[in-house]
Order: structure tokens, then sequence, then C-alpha cells
């Protein structure tokens, strides 16, 4: 595993690799802390949005409810809103 050091004004300097396989550049921002091990994890922002839509894609596919059923429900919702606030139908 490589070592970082910690330079002056608590900097660090990632791997150009590390960085390519994050697919972050120089001004991206990254979320960090530290877990129970006393590791200190860093995300890339840019890949939360990712992550999030794999969860909810995992969590469908445990539940079984298809993309299809998902739009179909999300239509009625958003029909039964536009009734309520507007008093209309789409």
């Amino acid at each position: 595993m490589p070592t970082l050091t910690l330079r002056n004004r608590n900097q660090l300097t990632l791997r150009q690799r590390d960085c390519d396989e994050l697919g972050i550049a120089v001004g991206d921002e990254l979320e960090s802390h530290v877990d129970e091990q006393g590791r200190l994890i860093l995300q890339s922002k840019k890949n939360q949005g990712k992550l999030a839509l794999q969860e909810i894609q995992a969590v469908m596919q445990s539940s079984g409810i298809s993309l299809e059923d998902l739009q179909q429900e999300a239509q009625i919702v958003r029909e039964e809103l536009l009734t309520k606030e507007y008093g209309k139908k789409q």
C-alpha cells in the first residue's frame, strides 16, 4: 500500500493513478471521515450520485419492484399532486 506524507498546511498529494481511478481532478471536492478502525476515508462528491443510484437499484432489485412499476406509480402520484394543487389533470 502506498504511503502518503502529510505536508505543511495539512496537505496530502494523491497519486495520479488514484485520481484517474476516482475520476477526480484539481479543484474537485472530496468528503472525508475517519471510520471506526481509525482509517481516513475520502470520497469524491462527483461519485455520490452514482453510488446513490446504485443503492436504489439494488433495493429495487431485492424488493422485486421494476423500473416500469416505479415510473407508473410516479405518474399516478404526479397526477394526484397536480389535481390537488391546480385542480387539473395532465
